[in-house]
């Protein structure tokens, strides 16, 4: 149903009717197709469509797309990914059951389409489950990776710091370097040779 490639890679937080949800949607310009997806973590919404069905389903609604006006919806959505909460109105439809979600993304100067995402059976959310939960753990140890990096070149840095003030008060005294952090107050914990135990 779902591997980690086919997941997004941003998701959003979005509360409906008491409830908090995330959702997120991963374009392909490649092959001009688009996932979407929408849980509770109890259930799973979900649309997926190739480019024929993208343009079958922009037919049903009376709107002609070609290949151009293809490429510009699928690059809208991903351009509109950094903030996808202000395009976005959530929409249950008709059903007891909540099988159904509309998604409606409504950008000005753009268009209007509708996201038709539909309740996914329980095995399929739970490879859903098991793909996203595999993707948070990927990215969880890739920022430690980073922060690790981080850290490194903090310390380098404090060093090569440290060997320039220095030099510069064996040559000049600190008076200069007391002046500076008594007018960057504000900064004045930023100055300091950095202290992993205390972040």
């Amino acid at each position: 149903m779902s591997d980690t490639a086919s997941l997004p890679s941003k998701w959003y937080l979005r509360e409906q009717d008491n409830e908090r949800y995330i959702y997120g949607i991963d374009c392909d310009s490649s092959n001009q197709s688009y996932n979407i997806f929408c849980t509770n973590f109890t259930s799973t919404w979900a649309e997926r469509l190739s480019k024929g069905e993208i343009i079958s389903k922009a037919d049903d609604s009376g709107i002609r797309i070609d290949d151009e006006g293809l490429t510009l919806l699928i690059e809208t959505f991903s351009l509109s990914k950094g903030d996808l909460n202000e395009y976005i109105e959530f929409r249950w439809t008709p059903d007891a059951s909540l099988n159904g979600l509309e998604i409606k993304f409504k950008k000005s100067g753009y268009f209007d389409w509708t996201f038709d995402l539909t309740k996914l059976s329980d095995l399929n959310h739970i490879i859903f489950m098991e793909a996203l939960n595999y993707q948070q753990f990927v990215n969880h140890d890739f920022l430690l990776h980073k922060i690790k990096e981080f850290e490194k070149m903090i310390e380098s840095k404090d060093q090569f710091i440290y060997y320039l003030s220095e030099n510069y008060i064996s040559l000049n005294g600190d008076e200069m370097i007391k002046k500076y952090k008594k007018n960057n107050q504000a900064n004045a914990d930023s100055l300091d040779k950095y202290d992993k135990q205390k972040w």
